[in-house]
């Protein structure tokens, strides 16, 4: 029995996440380290950021090398920002208004993410409202390849927000399969 195009694009997302999970282990923590402070400089001198109600960020989960936002999200609540990270219930991202990194916990994905807490949930996104989005591959329109769970594609479909997305200059790549359900960013913010 041939494979299904939906069967084709499945594995081939497959076998690029793995790829890409083998390049950031491959990272070097200097990389990280250099590459992340220059895409928080650039992140942080957007315009849309500067002019931001609310700042919605992943946090980065330790050991993948994923593009840190810790320094963002502290420079932003020095800044006195208003600034939510995600935590998981069921299907979907629930933001949640934080003051600081020190009380996030581990969720079952080893994610750093708020306890919960109902009186800090973001119910209200107020137009200008930027969510910093995290992607293992990236094309130059923006289309995105995520870890597969798809929390970013349904929270983005709903909303109209500034998406920007974060990844290493070698993560954007010329083409992705890409289906209906997968969201693009306005832009991609990268080390290069």
């Amino acid at each position: 029995m041939p494979d299904t195009t939906e069967e084709v694009i499945r594995q081939e997302k497959q076998r690029l996440r793995r790829e890409g999970i083998a390049k950031r282990r491959a990272m070097t923590p200097d990389a990280v380290r250099r590459g992340g402070e220059i895409i928080a400089a650039r992140v942080l001198a957007l315009p849309e950021v500067r002019r931001a109600p609310l700042v919605l960020s992943y946090v980065e989960k330790p050991g993948m090398n994923e593009v840190p936002t810790s320094p963002i999200i502290e420079a932003l609540l020095a800044e006195r920002k208003a600034v939510a990270v995600p935590r998981v219930e069921g299907e979907h991202l629930i933001w949640q208004s934080v003051d600081g990194l020190a009380g996030l916990v581990s969720d079952v994905f080893g994610v750093p993410t708020p306890e919960k807490d109902d009186r800090l949930v973001i119910r209200h996104y107020p137009p200008g409202t930027v969510c910093l989005v995290p992607g293992l591959w990236w094309t130059d329109a923006g289309y995105r390849l995520g870890y597969g769970k798809g929390y970013f594609d349904r929270f983005l479909l709903v909303l109209k927000l500034h998406s920007i997305g974060l990844g290493w200059k070698e993560s954007v790549i010329g083409d992705l399969p890409i289906e209906p359900h997968d969201q693009a960013v306005e832009v991609v913010i990268t080390d290069a």
